[in-house]
């Protein structure tokens, strides 16, 4: 952000985006939202992929709060 002072002395804020995030925003959409149907799959990728990895994140916590109170924690769950 760039703070600018006008004649006026009143005080703007103008974002200043650079030349990289610019083409970065270029390659961005003509990767995946130029067109109706990569939009729709970065999108169901996304979710897809961001479900799996809150799934393995929630479980791993679940699991250490309740680390020796759950069933297959227990010795005569696994029997051979």
């Amino acid at each position: 952000w760039v703070s600018v002072i006008l004649p006026k002395q009143k005080l703007y804020t103008m974002a200043v985006i650079s030349s990289s995030a610019v083409g970065f925003r270029n390659l961005a959409y003509n990767m995946f939202f130029k067109r109706t149907s990569t939009t729709l799959a970065f999108v169901l990728g996304g979710a897809i992929a961001g479900e799996y990895a809150l799934h393995s994140v929630f479980d791993q916590l679940w699991e250490n709060a309740n680390k020796g109170k759950l069933a297959h924690h227990q010795q005569w769950y696994n029997k051979p």
